[in-house]
């Protein structure tokens, strides 16, 4: 039997908490007890799936570590586990120190860059395999962090996929467009901003959501007012049921920084609202004009001209949409994710070795 606890931190919980719960529930369904760590306030929800256990613990910080790394073996070793997965960079060093402390061995989930050079500082002791979000973070694995290909596993990220497109289905409404990057400066949402403008001086009206939260907020609230822009973008507080907010949306947008495989693009595909991007991300779902609209260059003027053209050819914007709602029920299914996930945590499992990884 697969006996898995789940590290997750902050950041995983923020980019891929819909797919983490669906994970939770794929894994029980698949007879895998599942249990799950969190210093995250936000991860307390995964504690009522069913048979899920939880623990929210107090920060690994000095000088109270020790203490509170010996309250997380305590909750564990009652009934240990025989694998731990941790799911993104931030959690990796717990990971690695359970599984020391444990003597078993470890999954990471890659879902970023900074994941890909986290996994290269990893101790290989206890590294049992590495599972990567995405074809292009899976090249990243191989040429980066030179993880050995029978080692290396894809598992797409599955979401719920809606019964409906509703990109551009109010043909009186004025467009919006919703973006749910957080609001900081290396997200570059001053990029979206300045596209607002140039389209509001082609004579085109497009409204735009930031759904987010970050230090950047009051910088990019004073760029609004500058370029006159208070009537067309509002800044609302995230909300955990996203997928309503997209259904009311014709475009969904990520800035040119927002570098991760994440829920959101995946549900806003899966919601018939087509996805407006930039080229160059660790995503494989987003294929330019096919399943998205993309950018060549992380420019103002390269998105405003992609705003453009989906406001004049809202034809062609329900076309992506609709292949991208087929693409997404063709390859990013819960239970796909959930099974392939299970056969890496049974190869660990049952075949304890180590990964050949480092120069």
């Amino acid at each position: 039997m697969v006996d898995v606890v789940l590290v997750v931190d902050d950041s995983a919980l923020t980019q891929l908490r819909p797919v983490i719960r669906h994970l939770c529930v794929g894994l029980v369904d698949l007879s895998a007890r599942v249990r799950v760590l969190t210093s995250s306030e936000a991860g307390r929800p995964l504690g009522q799936l069913g048979p899920v256990e939880l623990l929210v613990h107090q920060e690994l910080n000095w000088p109270f570590r020790k203490n509170r790394f010996k309250r997380i073996v305590d909750f564990l070793t009652p009934r240990p586990p025989n694998v731990i997965y941790g799911i993104s960079a931030g959690s990796y060093g717990l990971t690695n120190d359970l599984a020391d402390c444990l003597d078993i061995d470890y999954v990471v989930q890659v879902t970023s860059r900074t994941d890909v050079v986290e996994v290269e500082r990893l101790g290989r002791d206890r590294l049992g395999h590495v599972i990567a979000a995405s074809e292009p973070l899976m090249s990243m694995c191989r040429s980066q962090a030179m993880v050995s290909e029978s080692l290396l596993t894809r598992v797409r990220p599955g979401v719920l996929r809606g019964s409906e497109n509703t990109c551009f289905d109010g043909a009186l409404e004025t467009p919006t467009a919703l973006c749910t990057t957080p609001l900081r400066s290396d997200c570059e949402i001053e990029v979206l901003i300045e596209a607002l403008s140039i389209v509001r001086d082609r004579g085109l009206m497009l409204l735009l959501f930031l759904i987010g939260e970050g230090p950047y907020e009051s910088g990019l609230r004073k760029l609004v007012v500058e370029r006159k822009l208070t009537d067309v973008v509002t800044f609302a507080r995230p909300t955990a049921d996203a997928t309503k907010i997209m259904r009311a949306a014709d475009m969904f947008v990520l800035a040119p920084g927002d570098d991760h495989v994440a829920a959101r693009p995946l549900q806003a595909m899966a919601s018939g609202t087509v996805v407006v991007c930039f080229a160059d991300g660790v995503d494989d779902f987003l294929l330019p004009g096919d399943t998205a609209e993309t950018c060549e260059k992380p420019t103002a003027e390269a998105l405003a001209s992609a705003f453009e053209a989906l406001l004049k050819d809202r034809q062609r914007a329900r076309e992506i949409a609709d292949r991208a709602r087929a693409y997404v029920k063709a390859h990013h299914t819960m239970s796909g994710m959930a099974e392939t996930t299970m056969d890496v945590l049974k190869r660990v499992v049952n075949k304890h070795r180590n990964i050949p990884i480092g120069r």
